[in-house]
Formats: structure tokens, sequence, C-alpha cells
């Protein structure tokens, strides 16, 4: 009798929970978009126009923090240096940067402008100029939100001089971009890997400018917040088995204190791209329309990611795992402490009836397919799984369709 009351508890509290996340509201947020301020060719404003049209509730923006770099004359390296620099908030002024978009959020107060930059923590010289000169590194980039204007000034980047590590020396490794993620958390900000499986290659001049694709980084670095799967880390980061399980991997085994997340990261900068501006959103489940909302639900894995999903007006409407015998339950990036083992994954669709709106919807479980199931329009899909004695596992979902696909964050399980 007893055990039946604690799971009628159990049931009711799992219920009473599940309405109280139907309270928050989803919000469709567009990540990491250039401005004029960085070189792209509208304004905020206008993008913010766009946003408006395609009923988009927030912008996190992406500009350039600072590009720039400069190459020292040895043994004067500090007195005699080449410099070149682009448009960024670094030579546009900061403070006039952020009068601009304080006044543009009043323009158009309907849609939240949240500022984010995208920053290269660290660059390396190899080479000489005689010999001819190499940039290595210079687009190892993080998207970071969240940060105050004093904070922002101070981020160790070695193009401030606010790095501690030289561009000169070879052996640092990934420790520059450690401590840049380290500042970032104690400042309370968010920062994503940008593009990790992207090579960059260009010439600046008599400078080589290379960038190798640093999916690696994934797995050398810890603390951050996740990394982008859409566009930039489809092909070795966010594959089934790739570095993200890895990460995650290690999350379960405790090599980590907090679980990477993936997010849906545009980098658009040109108007015609920005014209379509809602092709890859972020779905945030917030408490309410705000920075501090949508920020704290974005640290914690709240969302999914959706490219050209919603476009068809396919939704994710909910993604949980349960405790399949006392009912206890978790949601979007939780954490479910199952007492028997035997659990179920539940996804629940939005989506229109029809052939032609064939989904295939993938269950992953620790880095490997777990099973496949096929919708031809809305419903909820069951995934039965048992975990064994004191073991975490974690369980993440892809759903593709012709030219769309959605990415959630992964749910989490620890069997007591």
């Amino acid at each position: 009798m007893a055990v039946n009351v604690k799971r009628f508890c159990l049931a009711f509290l799992g219920i009473v929970l599940f309405n109280f996340s139907l309270m928050a509201g989803t919000y469709r947020v567009a990540f990491d978009v250039e401005s004029k301020v960085s070189g792209g060719d509208l304004s905020i404003g206008e993008i913010l126009n766009i946003a408006r049209k395609k009923h988009i509730d927030a912008v996190i923006l992406g500009e350039r923090f600072c590009s720039r770099f400069s190459y020292g004359l040895w043994p004067f390296r500090k007195i005699i240096k080449i410099k070149r620099s682009f448009p960024s908030v670094c030579t546009y002024g900061f403070r006039k940067y952020f009068d601009l978009v304080d006044k543009a959020q009043k323009e158009f107060p309907d849609v939240l402008l949240i500022r984010g930059f995208e920053v290269s923590p660290y660059y390396l010289w190899r080479g000489s100029l005689t010999k001819g000169l190499t940039l290595l590194d210079w687009h190892r980039q993080f998207i970071v939100t969240g940060l105050n204007y004093r904070e922002l000034l101070n981020l160790p980047v070695v193009a401030t001089g606010k790095s501690r590590y030289s561009s000169y020396k070879t052996d640092y490794w990934y420790r520059p971009y450690q401590e840049f993620i380290d500042y970032v958390n104690q400042k309370g900000g968010l920062c994503f890997w940008a593009h990790p499986d992207a090579a960059n290659v260009s010439k600046e001049g008599r400078v080589n400018i290379i960038t190798l694709a640093y999916s690696e980084m994934l797995l050398k670095t810890k603390q951050y917040t996740g990394f982008a799967i859409l566009f930039g880390g489809q092909k070795q980061s966010g594959v089934v088995g790739g570095n993200w399980d890895k990460a995650l991997i290690q999350y379960c085994e405790g090599k980590r204190k907090r679980p990477v997340l993936a997010i849906g990261d545009l980098d658009y900068s040109e108007a015609e791209k920005l014209n379509n501006l809602d092709e890859l959103l972020n779905f945030v489940i917030a408490k309410k329309k705000s920075k501090k909302s949508l920020l704290a639900a974005l640290r914690k894995g709240k969302y999914y990611v959706s490219w050209n999903m919603h476009k068809k007006d396919v939704y994710l409407s909910d993604f949980l795992v349960y405790d399949s015998i006392t009912s206890e339950e978790t949601h979007y990036s939780g954490v479910l402490e199952s007492s028997s083992g035997k659990i179920t994954v539940k996804i629940i669709l939005t989506a229109p009836f029809g052939e032609k709106n064939e989904l295939q919807i993938k269950l992953l479980k620790n880095g490997r397919l777990f099973d496949i199931k096929i919708a031809k329009g809305k419903g909820s899909f069951f995934f039965k799984d048992n975990i064994s004695p004191k073991s975490i596992v974690f369980y993440r979902a892809v759903i593709e369709g012709k030219n769309a696909k959605i990415i959630t964050n992964p749910l989490f399980v620890k069997r007591q």
C-alpha cells in the first residue's frame, strides 16, 4: 500500500512539474549575426526589422570582437610592429557600440537584442619576414554572450594585449583557450566554440593565414558552454560518435563538471543570407522573454536546434525521459535518477500529416544509434531501454526530413 501511495505521489509530482514546464514559453532565437560594425552589409536596425517580419523573438549578435593582428620585429617586438586591422567592435569603439545596441533595441522593442561577440582569443606566428610569415589559428573562435562592458574589455585576448600568452611561442597548445573559457565562466558568461569543423585559409599581403579544423578542442578544453553544430560542426564534431558524443561520455564518467551543448550558429553577415535569418533557429524554452531568462535556458540546454523544420511546420513539442515504474521524469537536458533502470524516452512532434512529410527520428545513446522510428505526422514516439546499476547514460535525438533537421541537446539517466 505504501509503495502504491509513493508511486501516486511521484506520478502527481511529475504531472505538476510537466504542467509547470508548459507554463514556460518557447522562443525563436537567431544566434550569431554580424552588422555593419563587423563589416557586414546591414545595420543592426535592418537586421531587427528582418527578425520582426520573420517572427523571431530574439537575436543574439556575433560581432567581431577585435579583428586585428600584429607582428613585432625582434628584438623590439613591443615597440616596432607590423599591424593589420579589420572592421570590428574593437575598432568601432566599445562604448559607442553599446550605445548603438541600446538605441536599436529602443527602436525595435518587440525583438529582444542580446550582445554577442565572435572572439579569437589567440594566434601564433611562424616563420619570419625574410622567409615568409604564417599566422596560425586566428580563426579558432568562440561566440561569447552574457558579459557586461567592463568584463568584455578585460577578456584575455592576445590581440588586445590582455592574454598572458605570447604569440611567438609554440608550446601553449590549448592553454590560452582554457584561460579564456575560465574567465568567461568566472564572469557568468556563455561561450560556444564556433565552426570547429571548418578550416580557413587566406592571405593578407605577404602573410599566410591558416586555421585548420579544430574539432579536437572540444575534448582538450573543458567548462565551455557548447559548440556550433550547425553549420560549422557537422563533419566531425556533431556526427554520431564524434567529439561531441565523446565529450558527453566524459561527462557521464565524471571527467567533466558540465555537459557540452550544441547550438545553431548562423554566422551571417551578407545581406542575402541575413534576409534568410530564420533558416536556422534555436527554440529556447524559457520562463519569459528576457535576456536573463533566455541566457539561463541556453546555459542549461533548455532548447533545440531547427534547420528549416519550422518552415515545414514541424516542431519538437517535448523531449523527455521517465522511469517506467516510478513515473519520475525530466525534460530537455535534465538528469533523471532512476531507481528501477526501466526507462522510456519520449519524443512528441507537432507536424502535418502526409507521405511527403515523412520524418526519420533517430535516437542516439552514448554516441551510438539506439533506434530509428518513422513519423508521417504529429504524434508521440516511445523508446524503451534498461539501464544497468551504477551507470550514467545519455540520449540525444536527430530528426531528419528533406533539407531539414532538428537536433536536441542530451538527456541523462543515472541508475541509482
